[in-house]
């Protein structure tokens, strides 16, 4: 049979059921716009606690990487602590090098003022050596002085040994020549004698001719040839006699020239004897007078020499007392410089340590604070995950709500439109009131 929808509009049921649909639609769209806007400001507050969240995760990572700045932090105050600490051996070996400087100083002060006094007194012996050897001049010229007449009395020495040399070369020749002279006349006297033999022979011989003549006279006639031979042997040994005769005389004259001469030598010699006796004495006497200038001149010159080896002696402590004053200035100045060094280095290690100190200071108090920011941030962050965690139940149970407001809705919607069911079965009549 076909249903006729006006007629069914038009009774009350019908009309009651489109009335409460209505009101239903219309609490329904009011619910949905609600429920819409409930979403949209769940989703906008849900939003902005997400906004929120990521901002406080962001600020987390910053806490989280402040805290890493912190460890930092702490690795850097433990590092200015060890410098700190550094610092402050270095402060006091500086100070306990500055107390050796300042004992170094003292003492080589102290040398200083030793190596000047004793400068100071070996200046005054050089001056005492200076005035000795101003005093010595004198007998410098003396010993100079006695160093030329020397010379000049040497001079006469060698002039005169050198005469006594001549002398004694002539008197060597005339020596000679009379040794010479001696040996010709004993040559001459030995063949005088063996003429004289000669002569005596021939004197013998003559007188054996003689005798033998006047034996023979008797046989003159044979004899005349041999006394022919014989005179004429005696007149050639007359001959050689009267020759050896003058050959004896010119030896005897020569001789007695000789003797003359060896006279004349023999007093030339002792007259050069008595003058080189003379020179002897003299030579003696200047010898010792050259002797005792010489050992005066010793004496000057070892006196002399002891001055200047002492005053080189002087002059050499002095030098090294110089150089022993020069060394001392420098150490001095050395340490000076060392003491001011030090200092500077002390001031700057104090001025370090007051820079750690108050960098440490900052560094505490910017812990100190990031710390407080850090404990701040952690509650605000407990506080925002539990009205995250609470709006987030709140937004289940209103999805909830909506869910079956849908259902309740979805299922009105069902009602309204007749639709069957989803198994088949129309849907059942309502109720007619009467």
């Amino acid at each position: 049979m076909a249903i006729d929808f006006r007629s069914e509009l038009r009774r009350p049921f019908t009309l009651s059921l489109a009335a409460l649909a209505i009101v239903l639609f219309v609490w329904l769209l009011i619910v949905t716009v609600v429920h819409a806007r409930q979403r949209r400001a769940y989703e906008a507050q849900l939003a902005m606690q997400m906004q929120g969240q990521i901002a406080l995760q962001n600020e987390f990572n910053q806490q989280r990487s402040a805290l890493g700045s912190i460890s930092e932090l702490q690795e850097k105050v433990a590092l200015i602590e060890a410098q700190r600490r550094r610092g402050s051996e270095l402060v006091a070996q500086a100070v306990a090098q500055v107390a050796s400087l300042k004992e170094d100083q003292a003492a080589a002060e102290t040398r200083a003022a030793e190596a000047r006094k004793a400068a100071e007194q070996e200046a005054r012996r050089l001056a005492d050596l200076e005035a000795q050897a101003q005093k010595l001049e004198p007998l410098r010229q003396a010993v100079s002085e006695a160093e030329q007449t020397a010379a000049t009395r040497m001079q006469g020495l060698s002039d005169l040994d050198r005469m006594i040399e001549a002398a004694r070369q002539q008197e060597g020749k005339l020596r000679g020549d009379l040794e010479g002279l001696s040996r010709k006349i004993e040559t001459k006297t030995t063949n005088l004698a063996k003429i004289d033999q000669s002569q005596q022979q021939l004197h013998a011989a003559a007188e054996s001719a003689q005798k033998e003549f006047s034996e023979a006279k008797a046989a003159s006639d044979q004899a005349n040839t041999s006394k022919r031979e014989t005179e004429n042997a005696l007149n050639e040994l007359r001959g050689r006699s009267e020759q050896i005769t003058n050959a004896i005389t010119q030896d005897s004259q020569q001789l007695e020239q000789v003797r003359r001469d060896l006279t004349a030598a023999q007093a030339d010699l002792s007259r050069s004897q008595n003058q080189r006796d003379k020179f002897a004495a003299e030579r003696t006497e200047l010898e010792a007078s050259v002797s005792a200038q010489l050992a005066r001149q010793n004496e000057l010159t070892a006196a002399l020499k002891s001055s200047q080896q002492e005053l080189q002696t002087q002059r050499d402590a002095l030098s090294v007392m110089r150089q022993e004053t020069e060394r001392s200035r420098s150490e001095h100045d050395r340490i000076t410089t060392e003491r001011a060094q030090a200092q500077e280095v002390v001031n700057k290690l104090r001025a370090d340590q007051e820079r750690y100190v108050s960098e440490l200071n900052a560094l505490k108090k910017q812990q100190a604070e990031v710390q407080a920011q850090l404990a701040t941030t952690t509650e605000n962050i407990a506080a925002r995950n539990k009205d995250i965690a609470d709006l987030e139940g709140r937004l289940g149970s209103t999805r909830k709500e909506l869910a079956d407001t849908q259902s309740k809705l979805a299922e009105t919607r069902q009602q309204l439109s007749g639709q069957p069911a989803p198994d088949g079965t129309p849907p059942e009549a309502p109720p007619s009131s009467r």
